[in-house]
């Protein structure tokens, strides 16, 4: 493995340990893929029922710099609706921001909603080539982050 995708790896397991600890606050059952590397979602959790399954995609990024949105690029979310309409599932993105020093999510079929905010409409497709962005706004704050784990996010990126 080259020592940039090591890194992100890294980071990566930073941000899923963090939203699986939220996840199990909440009464979530955690599944998670157990070989190394890329795979096809990042977590699957169920309710305590095991009457709602979804799949969880944490996504370590900070907000962009000129605008209060974020996002993932096309070809993620051409898969992630995919992996709804192919398995009935619905996806939560998670975001990591060490900036905001937050987590915050929310369903992919929420965020593909028509939304203005900041005289922008959402899901934007043109601010940025190849990325879709959504409003930071019409997410739900999960987690503020501790010093330490900003720090260690922070890190993470640089190593």
């Amino acid at each position: 493995m080259n020592s940039t995708f090591e890194q992100r790896l890294n980071t990566g397991n930073i941000g899923e340990r963090l939203v699986k600890e939220w996840l199990g606050d909440v009464g979530y059952r955690i599944y998670s893929p157990e070989n190394d590397g890329s795979h096809w979602c990042d977590i699957f959790a169920h309710d305590q029922l095991k009457q709602t399954l979804v799949a969880c995609e944490v996504k370590n990024k900070d907000r962009m710099n000129l605008y209060n949105a974020t996002g993932i690029s096309l070809k993620t979310l051409r898969e992630y609706q995919n992996l709804e309409e192919t398995h009935n599932l619905n996806v939560l993105l998670f975001f990591v921001d060490a900036f905001l020093k937050k987590i915050y999510y929310a369903p992919l079929k929420e965020l593909m909603e028509d939304y203005e905010c900041d005289g922008k409409k959402y899901p934007n497709y043109k601010i940025a080539r190849n990325i879709v962005l959504f409003p930071i706004d019409k997410m739900e704050t999960i987690k503020i982050l501790t010093d330490e784990e900003v720090m260690e996010i922070k890190e993470s990126r640089l190593n």
